[in-house]
Formats: C-alpha cells, structure tokens, sequence
C-alpha cells in the first residue's frame, strides 16, 4: 500500500533504499534534459514502520549526490499543501517555494546546486 507512488512510467528512473535486507523507501525521479532542465522527484515514499528515522532525507540528499556533477543544477518537488512532513524536509534540506499553488494544487518546491556549492 505504501508503495502506491510507483508508478508504471518509462521516464522515470526508481532508487530503492533498503536496510538490514527491507524495502525502506523509493524514490522516483525523472531525469533532467536539454528540453526541460531540471530533475523532479516525482514520489519519495519511506515504509510507515521506517518514517521519521531520517531515510527519506538520506534517500532524496543521496540521489542529489549521484547527479551533483550533472550540468543540470536544479531539481524540482510537487507537493500537496497538506503533506506536512515533505514539506518540512524540504524546507530543512534548503528547497525553496513560492507558495503558490500550481493549476493542479501542488506546491512547487526548487533547489538549485551552484546556490549551495562553494
């Protein structure tokens, strides 16, 4: 049930996280290109025995590493306004939002690497 998010979707890649041989999270993003530059996370699930012991923070701040290097530098985030917890790990991990909410009523969440980096 809590794997929902993933979906059947050939433009997106999915990272597991797994720990003592569990399925702990998922995260699927899809890929940053010359068209539209930037990466998106589309889901960022944890088990619900797993929440709140920092996985999704390990996951999402892991996989930004994979693609530091990338010459795409910015990453995006759709949350619901009422997802609560993404929202506070986004913030925490220095993304940044508008506020605004987008025709389909998620938030737009932005993090940009060269604002980070020395």
């Amino acid at each position: 049930e809590w794997l929902d998010c993933a979906t059947d979707d050939s433009q997106n890649i999915y990272y597991a996280g797994v720990l003592d041989t569990q399925l702990v999270g998922v995260v699927i993003i899809t890929l940053a290109t010359a068209i539209d530059p930037y990466f998106v996370v589309s889901e960022l699930c944890t088990h619900p025995l797993r929440r709140r012991k920092g996985i999704a923070r390990a996951l999402l701040s892991g996989i930004i590493q994979i693609y530091e290097k990338d010459k795409h530098k910015c990453w995006q985030a759709y949350v619901t306004p009422s997802n609560h917890p993404a929202r506070h790990l986004l913030e925490n991990l220095g993304w940044t939002s508008d506020l605004q909410i987008d025709r389909d009523g998620m938030l737009c969440y932005r993090h940009h690497l060269d604002l980070y980096q020395k």
